[in-house]
């Protein structure tokens, strides 16, 4: 097992000192994307890839419900778990 330094752990403490993120609210907004790679499990609707509408989104859920019609409450959740997902 080796041992770190004195000189390497100062001067890793100086860099995380002037890397620690994002400040801006825009920077910490964008940051969160940042791993996504095809938001299959995103928490938030995300409409972003080119030509990508929100009012196509709608439609498109709108078609799924009025094509499915689910009749309890099992449906339901199923329906919007593919939609959203």
């Amino acid at each position: 097992m080796s041992k770190i330094s004195e000189k390497k752990i100062l001067a890793n403490r100086a860099n995380s000192a002037r890397s620690s993120g994002p400040k801006s609210l825009r920077g910490k907004r964008e940051s969160r994307q940042n791993a996504l790679k095809n938001g299959l499990f995103a928490k938030n609707i995300v409409v972003t890839a080119a030509g990508e509408r929100i009012a196509d989104f709608e439609r498109f859920t709108e078609w799924v419900w009025n094509s499915v019609d689910p009749d309890d409450a099992l449906e339901a959740i199923l329906i919007e778990d593919f939609v959203h997902n």
